[in-house]
């Protein structure tokens, strides 16, 4: 091979790599572009740039937004007597194309898995008393589970962000024995929580 020869391989090498990069950044591109148009793959992107804890693939971005929605959409009623408006929830804010958003919260709120500890503890820093009020309760239901949240649970309610009924029943639940040390009044069983109460319980 002349020198020239040399040369001109050379700068074909240079070439196709210069496109085997190009190519790589286009497919790069075009996958993220067609995961942005994903809901449920959006909602993961920008909870993992965010470090945010995830439920059931979803952070806890996603939660708050959905909280909010339901609660707007059912004017003040229970959260568990309307339906979900999915054509509303796809079209005009696209939470998600393959999930029920309504499951997916009663799943939050009414389970009793530990999984969802991180994502409430989140909600419990929210300013919204209702979806504060609506964490606590789903803490107390994870019971023992949920034992991560006990010091937040406590400096909230000294804070006075939280009310005695529901503090009261979480911290029963999640930790008596801690609850029983504080001298935190144990909650009647017998009785039902406050009609109130049901529509976050």
């Amino acid at each position: 091979m002349t020198e020239r020869e040399g040369v001109v391989m050379d700068q074909l090498q240079q070439i196709h790599r210069a496109v085997n990069k190009q190519h790589l950044k286009i497919t790069l591109l075009t996958f993220f572009a067609i995961a942005w148009l994903i809901p449920d793959s959006r909602w993961a992107i920008t909870g993992a740039l965010g470090f945010e804890p995830f439920y059931r693939g979803k952070p806890s971005s996603y939660w708050q937004e959905v909280y909010r929605a339901r609660e707007a959409g059912n004017q003040g009623k229970s959260i568990l007597s309307r339906g979900w408006n999915d054509n509303w929830l796809t079209t005009a804010v696209g939470y998600s194309v393959v999930s029920n958003p309504a499951l997916e919260l009663q799943n939050l709120l009414h389970r009793d898995d530990g999984e969802a500890v991180p994502v409430l503890m989140e909600l419990l820093k929210e300013g919204d008393d209702k979806m504060r009020r609506s964490a606590v309760l789903a803490l107390g239901r994870r019971r023992a589970r949920a034992k991560a949240a006990v010091p937040q649970l406590i400096s909230l309610h000294d804070q006075k962000a939280i009310e005695d009924d529901p503090f009261g029943r979480a911290m029963h639940q999640i930790d008596p024995e801690k609850a029983k040390r504080l001298g935190i009044p144990e909650p009647q069983w017998s009785d039902p929580l406050p009609q109130e109460d049901w529509k976050y319980y």
